[in-house]
């Protein structure tokens, strides 16, 4: 219904070119106002429509045509009164946003108040300008008006406005940087060796969309009678890559999981690595839909699935959701029961409650990532992996996964662990500081019938890393 209206907007408006300019100068502020809220992660348009991802879709720069015709006929009483629009357009931008919010047409990925207390400082910003517009292109006088100092001054501080939200959307490093970044550290190396490291396409469907992922992602084929057997398939933690896994398949030696002689995948999950995603707001069943996609991309039934931390509750969930896929499960301090506030580093509190959070990543530096790394390692950080975490986390994507994952592990899942019935083995560092051992691996030892739970002494949270050749072994035997 909207181009009818535009189009009687024009029918009986005596200086028609006049009206085009001012709706294209409309659409323009707005292709740009959406665009970068969009890219900075304000809000989300799930119907896209657009040109390309993340640029503001087609559906809402009509809406701002449409909006632009109001102003030389119900808002024309606005035109002389910019103090007046400045408040309406405060007070009205969240309400429209929130009546998008009602249809499915918008969401909000993060902390609503701030949000759409940004909403409105766009819209009360712009309003100015557009009233000293409206004057300037007015169609229905015979020359154009001045524009006013109150437009001045609403599209400066809409150029401000627009550099922070641009800031927001481009400071950080690039996927691309990420994945430099993570195969430059000496401790990857192996990997990298391996000529194996590809980045594959992935459509995810999730709740009635499609979505196309560039994974990127290690496969190494298998080996003599271990290729025959099911995959092995590595779910990596949060914040974390797939190299967080060298050590667990290479060993000190050269002696790890490969020595298994299956097949072995191991995926950067979306909003993870150097996996190009952009799919917030992130949750584990996004996860989990990803993983069901990427082993239907490799024309894989079954896979024993190995995850740690967070990792461990996307391969756990997977489990619930998909058992025919599974045949054993490996979960290495792994999340999914609730944590008291005790449990819960400061750190992690801080990601799950401030309104601010999503902004943090501008504050990390190497230094507070090996301080923050620090209570999740017996001996200290080892070399490199601080440095790979702050490559991780300096990307938006990465971080804005972080965060709102965080905030999705409250153990609201917790009561389905009871319906896992795969062999299942356990790892658990004694000393692990985020999920302690008898709060968490003894209740999933406890739940999952048969379970077998293996306490891998002088290990923190960071088991593939600290204990690799723990891990292989004990993953190599479980499989025997």
């Amino acid at each position: 219904l909207a181009w009818p209206i535009i189009a009687l907007a024009f029918w009986g408006t005596p200086r028609k070119s006049r009206l085009a300019a001012f709706l294209t100068l409309m659409v323009a502020f707005g292709f740009i106002a959406d665009t970068l809220l969009e890219c900075a992660g304000f809000v989300r348009y799930p119907a896209r429509g657009a040109i390309l991802d993340h640029w503001a879709p087609l559906w809402i720069l009509t809406l701002w045509a449409l909006f632009g015709t109001l102003f030389h006929r119900s808002m024309r009483w606005l035109l002389q009164r910019p103090l007046v629009g400045f408040v309406l357009a405060a007070i009205g931008s969240p309400m429209s946003y929130l009546a998008g919010i009602g249809i499915g047409a918008v969401e909000i990925p993060w902390n609503e108040t701030v949000t759409l207390a940004a909403l409105g400082a766009v819209w009360a910003s712009g309003m100015p300008l557009w009233l000293g517009w409206a004057r300037r292109l007015d169609p229905w006088c015979d020359g154009p008006a001045k524009i006013g100092r109150a437009a001045w001054v609403g599209g400066a501080a809409s150029a401000v406005l627009f550099a922070i939200c641009g800031f927001e959307a481009l400071s950080g490093v690039g996927k691309a940087s990420v994945r430099e970044g993570l195969e430059a550290i000496e401790q990857n190396r192996p990997i990298v060796a391996t000529g194996q490291l590809a980045l594959t396409k992935v459509v995810v469907p999730f709740e009635g969309e499609q979505r196309l992922i560039p994974t990127f992602e290690l496969d190494l084929p298998g080996v003599g009678e271990g290729a025959e057997k099911p995959p092995i398939l590595l779910v990596h933690g949060t914040p974390s890559s797939l190299f967080v896994w060298t050590d667990v398949l290479f060993g000190e030696e050269g002696r790890g999981l490969i020595e298994t002689g299956r097949r072995i995948l191991a995926p950067d999950l979306p909003g993870h690595g150097a996996t190009e995603s952009r799919w917030s707001p992130y949750s584990f069943e996004k996860l989990v839909a990803f993983l069901d996609a990427y082993l239907e991309s490799k024309g894989i039934e079954k896979a024993v699935v190995v995850g740690h931390s967070y990792g461990g509750e996307v391969a756990w969930r997977f489990a619930v959701r998909h058992p025919g896929r599974v045949e054993r499960l490996v979960l290495i301090a792994s999340s999914g029961y609730r944590r008291t506030a005790e449990e819960t580093p400061e750190e992690e509190r801080i990601l799950k409650q401030h309104p601010l959070a999503y902004w943090g990543r501008h504050l990390v530096t190497r230094e507070s990532t090996e301080k923050v790394l620090e209570i999740s390692f017996v001996d200290g950080v080892p070399p490199g992996e601080a440095e790979e975490n702050y490559v991780l986390v300096k990307n938006l994507d990465n971080w804005r996964a972080m965060v709102e994952l965080a905030r999705a592990e409250e153990g609201l899942w917790e009561e389905r662990i009871l319906e896992i019935r795969k062999p299942t083995l356990i790892l658990w560092g004694e000393d692990d500081g985020n999920f302690p051992i008898d709060s968490h691996a003894v209740r999933f030892a406890r739940d999952i019938p048969g379970a077998k739970l293996v306490r891998v002494p002088d290990c923190n949270h960071y088991v593939p890393v600290e204990k690799p050749d723990v891990v292989a072994r004990e993953i190599a035997a479980f499989l025997e």
